[in-house]
């Protein structure tokens, strides 16, 4: 699963979990999913870099990598 499809399926969830549908606006449901999938997706893409600096990092250590 790409971190689109994830990040959209994880921010459908927690919406969709936490929305007050009887006291609340469909508008405010649009807000939460938004602000959710944006919170989302940032960390993930965070952990993406993370993943991918560390993984330099062991690559030049062991020699991996030689530029």
């Amino acid at each position: 699963m790409d971190k689109h499809t994830l990040t959209h399926e994880l921010a459908i969830k927690y919406t969709f979990e936490n929305f007050d549908f009887k006291n609340d606006s469909p508008e405010n449901l649009l807000n939460l999913y938004q602000e959710t999938h944006d919170k989302i997706y940032s960390v993930l893409k965070d952990q993406e870099k993370k993943f991918i600096e560390e993984s330099m990092e062991k690559a030049s250590y062991y020699g991996v990598l030689s530029f």
